[in-house]
């Protein structure tokens, strides 16, 4: 925990670079804190803004911030079921004739961390000792309550004497001698780097203001590739969702711990599954890449994985949030219901009631979040109290406050994507290093060809290329990679050679810039074995030939040089001799040196070898699958979404009766779980809240947070509702918030029909 002595001389304090500082290595790590701003919000409650400069070691150096010094917003969207959730920090500082900072706009976008911290209320404090020693607190706001929201020099001297088991006579003797100012314990609340995507230079006297923006990066995960399972060239390794959701994360250098509350899972033969740690979303090979043997960037596979689990992610509170957007409401009702399916086996009704109940009798709703660190291990459950309302926490300001109400629908179309299942090798294009291949080497035992990575590739990250050692003349002939069909083996009795093809996919490296034709030859040798022996594939003739003594080795001629090229040929029956009860053959695709007598050549990089069954390489046909509500009267609107094709009836939530493996279950498809919560969400208008509040807590509000409205004597929402997008005004404590009201009640009645 960070701790500050300050002194509050006005609104803006400025901290001098010899002040005793605590910082949390975890935090910062290689980033020490260049420019500080600490200062008090309209209400008096401590906040902290922090720039911190990479591998920066120097002295503390003072902010002035402007009239709304530090905003913060997260993206709001009519898309409630939106996967990413990005946010960003917007800092107003003022240029002084003393005051002035660094050239932010002339180093990369890593250079520059933003943190921006709370003061602790002593609530919050004695709820974070209660829960390192393993403990829970239901009602830490009671502290509040009791005492001041902070505790003071004196205070804070007298628990430390307290906690070594010491005693202080008289406190007033010290807190009579001294400005007994706060002592602020910090909590932080937001992190980014700062990116200057246009800088626009004041040409006057100072002073005068400049905006500078902090974004948490989540945008910009489409810059990165994707995590497959590579395995340093060795068999490739199946990643669960959390290793892939963490891989991507930490492209960011954020590190910050990932908080995870989904309540769709997985049962196989009696054995439950839950999204992070155990369920493997994407198999290994073309469930993770895309056309072409590619691969997804980043964002686009965070997108995939949370979409198809009805989550979505933003960071609150300086951690990620992973929630699910729908069905997600108070966990002691939640184990309520859960205890009743296992204890009856028949599915509880009125879970709406329950949840009202329960708002009601405890103004509280406590969510569960699985806790893991930036590297995905698993830290604790911890079940955490989000609810704020519009009565005790925020206050509606500005006379703005709105409900928009949003028609309901009549269906859920889902059009169910079929990840395509090509018959080619799924490492044909190298993205799994050499996996598959065998790379050859010469009389010294140096390899004549190796992976490259992030060089030269048709798609993707990676490609196979000749090394140095590969000789680059007529003779003599250098075997360099080679490829044996070990998982498309064909089977002769139900398939034709004349359906089998092979192709390529080549670009030789020249340094050359002129327009000149660069002469080389690609060269290469295809074999299968059949009933007479080894034969080989000959170009000139189409046809198989018995092998004798030497392989002839085949030749692709060219003059173009710097780009990619491509070369594919059909196989035929000709020449082949299979007796009965000869079942399988394998082809073998040998690469040699290639020959080119120009001296710019450099080397030649190969992707996506493939030897393609041509008719089973078929494509399936995405399905659509409609959860229709019944009985629902005359209602035009539908909710469309595209997810990945999963009608394996081995998913439930805590509603679901999921019975035994064996026995009677309503398990369902994870697509026919995701339809009926956005069906119960839309079986009628939906409530939108948009409005401008004050916070009145100590603490902040996040997006993490739950909002549940009601006017006594007049209107109660019957739960609370999820917050879509969120404006934060540190200095004025003004919230500019838009959320909906979700409806988790029973199961609406849904017709599941496949198309």
């Amino acid at each position: 925990m960070t701790e500050y002595l300050i002194t509050e001389n006005n609104d803006f304090i400025v901290t001098s670079a010899n002040e005793n500082l605590i910082t949390e290595e975890s935090q910062y790590l290689s980033y020490g804190v260049k420019y500080r701003l600490i200062f008090s919000d309209v209400l008096g409650n401590g906040k902290k803004v922090e720039i911190l400069k990479k591998d920066y070691t120097g002295d503390v150096l003072p902010m002035i911030g402007g009239a709304n010094p530090v905003q913060i917003s997260w993206q709001s969207t009519n898309d409630y079921y939106k996967p990413i959730i990005g946010s960003k920090c917007t800092l107003s500082l003022l240029v002084t004739d003393s005051i002035s900072y660094d050239d932010f706009y002339k180093f990369d976008e890593r250079e520059y961390k933003v943190v921006v911290s709370y003061a602790k209320s002593q609530g919050e404090i004695y709820l974070d000792r209660v829960e390192a020693d393993g403990g829970t607190v239901e009602s830490y706001e009671c502290v509040d309550n009791v005492l001041n929201n902070f505790e003071t020099i004196s205070s804070n001297y007298e628990n430390r004497v307290i906690e070594d088991g010491g005693t202080v006579e008289s406190i007033s003797c010290i807190s009579e001698t001294i400005t007994d100012d706060n002592f602020y314990r910090w909590g932080a609340y937001w992190s980014g780097f700062l990116v200057v995507d246009r800088y626009k230079e004041k040409l006057s006297t100072p002073p005068f203001g400049i905006k500078i923006n902090a974004f948490d990066g989540l945008g910009t995960l489409s810059n990165f590739s994707a995590p497959i399972g590579y395995n340093n060239n060795n068999t490739p390794l199946e990643l669960t969702n959390l290793t892939r959701v963490k891989d991507i994360l930490l492209n960011l250098d954020l590190d910050l711990d990932i908080y995870i509350a989904s309540d769709i899972r997985r049962n196989v033969k009696g054995t439950d599954f839950v999204f992070e740690t155990d369920i493997k979303t994407l198999e290994v090979g073309f469930e993770e890449l895309k056309g072409d043997f590619g691969l997804y960037n980043a964002k686009e596979m965070l997108e995939l994985l949370l979409r198809n689990w009805n989550l979505r992610i933003y960071q609150s509170y300086n951690r990620w949030y992973i929630v699910g957007a729908s069905n997600i409401f108070d966990y002691y009702i939640k184990e309520q219901i859960r205890n009743e399916v296992q204890s009856t086996g028949v599915v509880p009704s009125g879970i709406r009631s329950r949840i009202t109940n329960q708002l009601n009798s405890t103004n509280k709703e406590f969510i569960n979040f699985n806790r893991f660190d930036k590297d995905g291990v698993f830290r604790k459950s911890e079940i955490s109290s989000v609810l704020y309302d519009n009565n005790n926490e925020l206050k509606a300001i500005k006379n703005n406050l709105s409900r928009e109400y949003l028609q309901p629908i009549s269906q859920v179309e889902t059009e169910g994507i079929y990840l395509q299942t090509k018959t080619s090798f799924y490492n044909s294009g190298f993205e799994y290093g050499s996996f598959g291949f065998v790379i050859l080497d010469n009389a010294s035992s140096d390899p004549l060809a190796e992976i490259a990575t992030n060089e030269i590739s048709f798609r993707g990250d990676r490609s196979m290329k000749l090394t140095d050692v590969a000789p680059t003349t007529s003779s003599p002939f250098a075997l360099c990679f080679e490829y044996n069909t070990p998982l498309t083996d064909i089977d002769v009795n139900e398939i034709s050679f004349e359906n089998i093809s092979w192709s390529l996919k080549y670009y030789i490296k020249c340094l050359t810039s002129s327009g000149d034709a660069v002469n080389s030859t690609v060269r290469y040798a295809i074999t299968l074995v059949d009933s007479d022996g080894t034969k080989e594939w000959i170009r000139e003739t189409k046809s198989w030939s018995l092998v004798t003594t030497i392989i002839q080795r085949q030749e692709i001629e060219n003059s173009e040089a710097n780009v990619f090229l491509k070369f594919n040929e059909d196989f035929t029956d000709t020449g082949l001799v299979f007796n009965v009860g000869f079942q399988f053959v394998s082809i073998k695709v040998t690469i040699y040196n290639t020959v080119c007598s120009n001296s710019d050549y450099q080397t030649t990089y190969f992707d996506n070898l493939e030897v393609i069954k041509k008719e089973e390489n078929t494509k399936t046909e995405n399905q659509k699958f409609v959860s229709s509500l019944t009985n629902a009267g005359i209602k035009t609107t539908t909710k469309k979404l595209k997810l990945l094709a999963d009608l394996q009836p081995e998913f439930y939530r805590t509603r679901d009766n999921y019975g035994t493996f064996n026995s009677t279950n309503i398990w369902k498809g994870r697509i026919n779980l995701i339809n009926q919560n956005i069906a119960n969400d839309y079986r009628e208008y939906v409530s939108e809240y948009n409005g401008m509040f004050r916070n009145l807590k100590v603490q902040p509000l996040s997006m993490h947070n739950k909002i549940w409205f009601y006017w006594p004597g007049f209107e109660t929402d019957e739960q609370s509702t999820v917050i879509d997008g969120l404006t934060y005004d540190i200095k004025s404590a003004e919230f500019k918030l838009k959320s909906h009201l979700p409806n988790d009640d029973d199961d609406v009645d849904v017709e599941f029909i496949v198309n």
